[in-house]
């Protein structure tokens, strides 16, 4: 991917979260692990290089498994548990994340963290 081509996507991944921020800050979402999983994640993502201090992490897995959980972890398209709107397919939830964060690099890490200890995908 050329460097114009990584920030044309980007931007498409910012514009898909704009298009859901309003269900997203509405959306309750309980974390899917416990506390100790949560600190391997963490130790798994300061081994990828993350760059985010870890109370970023914490904030940011948590947006994370928002967005992603129900398509990877239900294979359900639903953007929201009991939702009448849907994503395309399982990539799209992962954009929109990248979206939220602004970068592609970072939400790689973000699922490997998780995938690398719990199988994500």
């Amino acid at each position: 991917m050329t460097m114009k081509e990584l920030k044309d996507h980007i931007k498409k991944c910012k514009e898909l979260y704009n298009e859901n921020k309003d269900w997203i800050e509405k959306e309750k979402f309980d974390r899917p692990c416990d506390i100790e999983t949560l600190f391997k994640f963490e130790d798994e993502y300061k081994r990828l290089k993350g760059r985010h201090p870890i109370h970023k992490y914490t904030e940011n897995i948590n947006m994370f498994f928002k967005l992603t959980f129900i398509a990877y972890g239900h294979g359900s398209m639903e953007k929201y548990e009991g939702s009448k709107t849907f994503w395309k397919d399982r990539q799209e939830p992962f954009d929109c994340f990248v979206g939220y964060l602004g970068s592609l690099a970072e939400a790689h890490k973000y699922f490997n963290s998780v995938d690398n200890i719990k199988g994500y995908s």
